[in-house]
């Protein structure tokens, strides 16, 4: 007799966010959910990251140094490897409006708490996941 038990699927998101602190803290928010992330502090090799890490959802913070993340917001809009990914805007910045309008999925305003980042990811999370191997 052999029990199969169903795999949990992780969802996997990708942050691009400048600040270390916010990156560890949201892997501390995520510990034990079914949202497996990684973060990166800047868009070097953006889509060559994204395309090895295979996101289900990005999170991005509009406030990178020496950029205009509006502008990364739409070219992530834009690139076929990222054009169907959900994007969430997470930032200070009162601008959810704005953030809709250039194509976010949702709006997510620092300082973040657990309870907002879990809703948000559970109201843009694929209702099926894709698990490779399978």
């Amino acid at each position: 007799m052999t029990l199969k038990l169903p795999v949990a699927e992780r969802i996997r998101v990708c942050l691009i966010d400048d600040n270390e602190d916010i990156g560890n803290l949201f892997q501390r928010y995520l510990v034990d959910t079914r949202y497996q992330i990684s973060y990166q502090r800047s868009t070097d090799r953006m889509f060559e990251w994204i395309a090895q890490e295979q996101p289900h959802i990005i999170i991005l913070d509009v406030m990178i140094p020496n950029q205009d993340g509006w502008e990364i917001l739409g070219r992530l809009r834009q690139h076929p490897v990222t054009a169907s990914i959900p994007i969430i805007v997470c930032s200070v910045l009162p601008e959810r409006d704005l953030a809709i309008s250039l194509g976010a999925a949702a709006f997510l305003s620092k300082p973040v708490t657990r309870a907002a980042l879990l809703e948000v990811l559970g109201r843009v999370s694929p209702s099926r996941v894709s698990i490779p191997g399978r």
